[in-house]
């Protein structure tokens, strides 16, 4: 199945697919957090959903990128059909702290 946009281009029903996410499917996402701050000082992104339409049940991260490095393991709030706010603390008065992975998305 294909439609026609309004730009000329073509829009197929597998690009509509990943816009909408069935009960049981998982997404992955990639998120990095990278500041500098006195101890204790939040520090977070924004990690976005590629599914627009349909509301995660939950979010799981992983440190595969970088591990944390002069913060606390990142947790995350604000999970929406947007996406999810991923933020950690730094562990004392630094120039760099560091983690990043994979946010997997359940639906």
């Amino acid at each position: 199945m294909s439609l026609p946009a309004t730009n000329g281009n073509t829009i197929f029903g597998s690009d509509l697919f990943q816009l909408c996410q069935p009960s049981g499917n998982t997404a992955k996402e990639p998120y990095y957090i990278t500041a500098n701050g006195s101890s204790g000082a939040s520090i977070g992104c924004w990690c976005a959903s590629q599914s627009r339409g349909a509301v995660p049940v939950s979010v799981s991260l992983d440190t595969s990128f970088q591990s944390p490095s002069n913060c606390n393991s990142p947790s995350t709030d604000h999970l929406s059909q947007y996406g999810v706010h991923i933020f950690t603390t730094t562990t004392g008065t630094v120039l760099s702290a560091n983690v990043g992975g994979l946010a997997t998305f359940q639906y």
